[in-house]
């Protein structure tokens, strides 16, 4: 393009391009002085007759040997606009099928004779020109399923087998060893994890055992692993049935691993036992605590009354615990002024009858009060303890409805069976 001199802004001098159209002489656009038909439609002017008309054939045919080209224009050459170019929208369309677009902005492609995307697409007018309503390519979302990545999930490689032979056949031996009992909420522990030893303990934990789970028939399943020092399985006193876990203590490390390994294999959750319950309360206790807690005191005794239980040792303060309503709970707390004082009133007192005039006779305990810890601590027990036995009897019944399916109608089911039967009813 060659420059050219105008004075159209305001007597200054401006430069204008020059421009060539094939077959036609040079002409020159300056900003304000329309040449071209392009200029007309800013000083509204109506377009030219052949301004918009689309050019089908861009390259000749000699040129190209290996295919020709198609016309893929959805413009006919006969169009014509249906406004005037002055109220031609803007050519800048939305992006399609990016992250800030939404379906309504995504416009359909025809199908052309390439056949580039396989099969016939359907073409929706959905452009946000009205001029142009065939304009874009097409998105991801409107090609063929078989042009989409398949999203097949990896399959999941099954873990190998990493207990010895010798163990297996040991679990099978009779009687056999039963499968565990379901913990749907508590995943299983890696074998390597339920062999972490790190108090030389010989007594493991098992958990899984069906609710008829006696002390011998504990002490048969862990005898086929070595010689045991004691076995117990866990009874809930109200029931009389198993709670579902228990413990078998070994004379040796090597009986108890491979007791770990044997019941491991069958789904029960099992390792070596850890610190008791009593022992860490033991261990969160306060040496120097002088309040003593004292339970099931007469429910309309008060504090002076308390202390006055406790004669002739002197009460520094003394507190009853009452409800919302102001009716006692039945216990209190007692503070001395010394360790070997406590040590003395826990001696004397501790299970003896207490009574108010004309009430009934109350055997009172005293124990040191719990300390922040130890009341932590009770709370979680508490909860863990609520927590596995609802998913005990989760377990117990999904193991009763599998049993059910296995066996299907034929054969009869033995007292097990019978007792989970009366759980579901």
């Amino acid at each position: 393009m060659s420059p050219v001199q105008s004075t159209d802004f305001g007597n200054t001098t401006g430069i204008g391009q020059q421009y060539f159209v094939p077959g036609q002489p040079p002409q020159y656009y300056v900003p304000g002085n329309p040449v071209m038909a392009g200029g007309q439609a800013a000083n509204g002017m109506s377009p030219s007759p052949a301004m918009y008309t689309p050019i089908g054939q861009l390259f000749p045919h000699g040129n190209y040997s290996h295919y020709n080209p198609v016309d893929n224009s959805p413009l006919g050459p006969n169009w014509t606009p249906r406004m005037a170019s002055g109220e031609m929208p803007t050519l800048i369309a939305p992006r399609r099928d990016s992250l800030s677009s939404n379906e309504n902005d995504l416009p359909g492609t025809p199908y052309t004779t390439y056949n580039t995307y396989g099969g016939t697409v359907a073409v929706v007018d959905r452009s946000p020109s009205a001029s142009y309503g065939h304009n874009g390519t097409p998105s991801p979302s409107q090609m063929p399923q078989q042009f989409l990545v398949p999203s097949t999930p990896k399959p999941i490689e099954a873990q190998p087998n990493t207990v010895p032979i010798h163990i297996q056949m040991l679990v099978a031996q009779d009687p056999a060893i039963p499968r565990a009992i379901p913990a749907p909420n508590s995943p299983i522990k890696p074998l390597d994890r339920c062999l972490e030893n790190r108090t030389g303990e010989t007594n493991v934990y098992i958990r899984g055992l069906a609710p008829e789970t006696t002390d011998d028939m504990l002490f048969s399943y862990g005898i086929r692993f070595g010689d045991i020092k004691s076995s117990k399985s866990i009874i809930d006193l109200k029931t009389n049935q198993c709670k579902g876990f228990g413990f078998i203590k070994y004379h040796n490390f090597e009986n108890a691993e491979n007791c770990i390994r044997g019941f491991h294999f069958l789904g029960y959750e099992t390792s070596f036992a850890r610190e008791s319950f009593y022992a860490k309360l033991k261990k969160f206790a306060d040496d120097n605590n002088c309040n003593l807690y004292v339970s099931n005191i007469p429910k309309n005794m008060n504090e002076h009354e308390l202390a006055t239980i406790f004669t002739p040792f002197k009460v520094c303060s003394s507190r009853v615990l009452r409800d919302m309503n102001g009716v006692g709970r039945g216990v209190g707390f007692a503070r001395f002024s010394s360790r070997d004082e406590c040590e003395e009133v826990i001696k004397k007192f501790n299970n003896t009858p207490v009574s108010k005039p004309g009430g009934e006779e109350h055997l009172i305990q005293i124990r040191y009060s719990d300390t922040y810890e130890q009341k932590t601590l009770k709370q979680q027990t508490a909860a863990a303890r609520s927590f596995r036995a609802a998913e005990f009897e989760a377990g117990v019944r999904q193991a009763r409805l599998s049993a059910q399916r296995y066996r299907g109608d034929s054969g009869s089911a033995n007292e097990f069976e019978n007792h989970l039967a009366r759980d579901v009813a």
